[in-house]
């Protein structure tokens, strides 16, 4: 039995609607510029593209489990043991101000198909876009396995 718990960011639906509809419609486009205008067909296959983009990026989550803390987000995983898990702390970023997630040592950042080396590294994960306080869900599971790193 898993013990991992998995949070998805807020607006995950409505990605998933935008990206879905920008996909279906750009495929059909393409089909129908193919017939008529083949010039154009290039055009809707960048749609593709970026509908396709907007979906991995709604699968942003992160995964709680009794090891640690992981931030999965479009083509990334980010790893750290709750040892390394220094705070939870204010964060400010250009116009937003939310918590952030902090680590004593930058922790691991993995290309997911590419899951043993490390590409680069982070030193907190801010978690605006998940619904976050004390007593959300998130909250509640990060207080289980780490109840000392809480300063909001």
């Amino acid at each position: 039995m898993s013990d991992k718990q998995v949070y998805h960011q807020n607006n995950r639906k409505s990605l998933l609607t935008i990206g879905s509809i920008t996909i279906v419609v750009s495929l059909f486009l393409c089909l129908v510029a193919r017939i008529f205008l083949p010039t154009l067909a290039s055009a809707f296959i960048l749609f593709i593209i970026i509908g396709s983009f907007i979906i991995g990026i709604a699968n942003t989550k992160i995964v709680i489990s009794s090891e640690g803390i992981e931030l999965h987000q479009f083509g990334f995983c980010t790893r750290s043991p709750w040892s390394n898990v220094a705070r939870i702390a204010p964060f400010q970023s250009s116009n937003i101000s939310t918590q952030a997630i902090y680590f004593h040592q930058p922790a691991k950042q993995f290309f997911k198909i590419l899951p043993f080396q490390p590409v680069t590294s982070i030193k907190m994960i801010p978690i605006y876009q998940f619904r976050f306080d004390a007593e959300s869900k998130l909250g509640r599971a990060l207080r289980l396995y780490r109840p000392d790193v809480f300063n909001i």
